[in-house]
């Protein structure tokens, strides 16, 4: 992506959020109405231009250690219900 595009990516956001209309909703759904036509990877580009890398990097791996953890978790069940399987057949 070109700087020029990620200006107007930026602007672009920028505009929608400050042309957002209150509802009684509240924020988080006005918001997300006015974000949801926006393509993610402009979402994340903005966040990136507006808060750093730092904010997203940690989401993003604290999703991945969420999932290395889901995986050992299952792997830890498979293991046990294979083992309580095999008592029961004894």
């Amino acid at each position: 992506m070109t700087n020029e595009n990620r200006d107007e990516n930026i602007k672009r956001i920028e505009k929608v959020l400050s042309e957002r209309e209150e509802s009684y909703h509240g924020i988080y759904y006005d918001v997300y109405e006015c974000l949801k036509d926006i393509p993610t990877i402009d979402l994340v580009q903005y966040c990136i231009e507006k808060f750093g890398e730092g904010l997203i990097r940690d989401h993003f791996e604290n999703q991945i250690i969420s999932d290395e953890i889901n995986k050992h978790q299952m792997k830890d069940y498979d293991k046990y219900t294979m083992e309580y399987e095999d008592e029961l057949s004894l």
